[in-house]
Order: C-alpha cells, then structure tokens, then sequence
C-alpha cells in the first residue's frame, strides 16, 4: 500500500488538493525552520500496513491521475527510492532533459551527485528505518559541531552517497513546484519566477 504524507509548516497555505492525504505539521513549528525536522517526522508515522511511503511538500502541485501514475510507478520499481519531481538547476535538471528528449521513462540520480530532490519522494518501508537512523545521527553530528540542519535535500543525498544507492526518478515529474511564499529552508519569499526551480520536465506541460 503506498501511503502519502504531505509536510506541512502552520505558517504555509496548504493547498486544497493536498488535504486529502495525511497531513503531518513540523513538530517544532515555533524553533528554528527545519525542512529536515517535518521529513523525518512523516517518515516516523509511516502506518504499519503501508510498503511505502511517499512525503509530499506542501506547496507542490500534482499531475493529472496522480496517485494512480505515482502507484504504477511503484509498482515498477517497488525497491527504490522514486522522486516525483526533479528541478531544472544543476546536473539533476540536465540528466532529466536528457533523458525525457531520447524518450526514458526513468531517470538515474546516481549516487555520486550531494544532493536528492526532496520535493516528492517516495521511499520503500524497508528503507525509511535505515534512513531515518542515518539521518537523526547526521543532524546530532552537525549540532555537536554548532551547525544547524534546515534542509531535507542535502540529508537525502549524503544517505544516498553513504548508501552508493540511486534514486529514479520518473520521466516526465508528476510534480510540479510553483515555488511561491515562503523557503523554510532558503529564508525567504519566493514569487515563483525563478523557472531553476521548478521542474525540468513536468507531466501536465
């Protein structure tokens, strides 16, 4: 069964077409903003019965028949971690384009690159405990050095490099990041001009 979490901070609209899946809010809403904290947190309810889990962030817009694609697309790869949605910045924007113009339907994020999208992943449930432990172990190295955490990208992609795994990602994005209002993680407003940010290729364009 694959389950849906959308991470979700008070101070952001959240979308009417995200309410129907479970709603996690940061469990810290009034420390300091953390992407990272709100991630793990839907990853730790991940309900028993569930193969896996897929975390959305709350300001994302979905593919026509998104929970029917994003179900085959498990499916398809039921042992991987899948990303919904891949930028147009950096390498991760090229292999997508590249791969979307020669006509994949899976795109390699491999795990040589120090990042992964977090936008919308989906993770097999015999991942998340593995992937959770590496990651609250990440944060409490980086607090014991006076460094605070606020991005989930960088803590997806240094698991992912530790782990040598790579992360698929679907050709085209059934996600689409407007990236309007606030960056929990950049600090800062967005007015959705910045095109790097959305994604390189996207189902409903």
């Amino acid at each position: 069964m694959l389950s849906i979490a959308v991470q979700h901070h008070p101070s952001r609209l959240l979308p009417e077409a995200l309410r129907r899946y479970e709603v996690v809010t940061d469990p810290d809403p009034d420390g300091q903003p953390s992407a990272i904290r709100c991630y793990l947190e839907c990853l730790r309810r991940t309900p028993p019965e569930a193969t896996h889990r897929l975390v959305l962030q709350d300001d994302v817009e979905l593919a026509r028949d998104f929970d029917a694609r994003a179900a085959a697309a498990v499916a398809e790869l039921p042992g991987d971690v899948i990303a919904f949605f891949v930028p147009k910045f950096a390498l991760h924007g090229k292999w997508m384009r590249e791969a979307h113009e020669v006509g994949k339907r899976w795109c390699a994020l491999p795990s040589s690159a120090n990042w992964a999208p977090a936008v919308a992943t989906c993770w097999p449930v015999e991942l998340v405990g593995d992937f959770l432990d590496y990651a609250t172990a990440h944060v409490a190295r980086r607090r014991a050095r006076g460094l605070h955490t606020t991005g989930d990208d960088p803590v997806i992609g240094a698991w992912k490099r530790a782990r040598s795994r790579t992360i698929w990602a679907t050709v085209p994005s059934l996600v689409q990041h407007p990236d309007v209002g606030y960056s929990l993680v950049k600090l800062r407003d967005y007015n959705g001009q910045n095109l790097a940010r959305r994604a390189a290729v996207f189902a409903d364009d």
